[in-house]
C-alpha cells in the first residue's frame, strides 16, 4: 500500500507540476508589496536577487510597479562617490536585467529532476524488497510443508 500511495504522489506531482508556475507568481506578486514593512520578506527577496543576480519578479520595472525603490541588492556592486554609495537605479551600469521568477523556476525543475529520482530510486528499492520478502515467504512455506 505504501508503494501504491508512493507511486500516486508521483504521478500527482508530475501532473500538477504545471501548477507550480502559477503558485510562484501569486506568492511573489503577494508578497513584493510587504517587502518594506516585513523583515523576512525584504531578508528573501534580499537573498535571491544577491544570489540568483536578478531584479523583481519579471524585471526591474516591478519595483516601481508597486510604489517602491529599486533595492540595493539589485546591483551588482554599488558604485561610490565622493565617500558615499551611490543608489541602485534604472540606468545604474551594474543593475541585474532579468527578473527572478525564470531563474527561481528554472533551479525548481532541476530540484524536481533530483527529488523525482531519488523518488523512482526509493520506490525501486521498495519493490525489491517486496519480491525478495514473497521469495522468502514461498521458500519457508515449501520448506515448512515438507516437515
Amino acid at each position: 500500500m505504501i508503494f501504491a500511495a508512493e507511486v500516486a504522489v508521483g504521478i500527482a506531482g508530475y501532473v500538477k507540476h504545471t501548477d507550480l508556475e502559477a503558485s510562484i507568481v501569486r506568492s511573489l506578486n503577494a508578497s513584493i508589496k510587504e517587502y518594506p514593512t516585513n523583515p523576512e520578506i525584504k531578508k528573501n527577496y534580499d537573498i535571491i536577487q544577491t544570489d540568483l543576480q536578478c531584479c523583481g519578479i519579471y524585471g526591474v520595472g516591478d519595483w516601481a510597479a508597486n510604489g517602491q525603490p529599486i533595492p540595493s541588492t539589485c546591483c551588482a556592486g554599488r558604485e561610490i562617490l565622493d565617500n558615499k554609495p551611490t543608489e541602485c537605479t534604472a540606468d545604474s551600469p551594474s543593475i541585474h536585467k532579468n527578473g527572478c521568477l525564470d531563474l527561481i523556476l528554472s533551479h525548481m525543475k532541476e530540484l524536481a529532476l533530483v527529488l523525482g529520482g531519488v523518488g523512482i530510486g526509493i520506490a525501486f528499492v521498495q519493490l525489491l524488497g517486496v519480491i525478495f520478502a514473497c521469495c522468502l515467504a514461498r521458500s519457508i512455506r515449501s520448506q515448512y510443508e515438507t516437515v
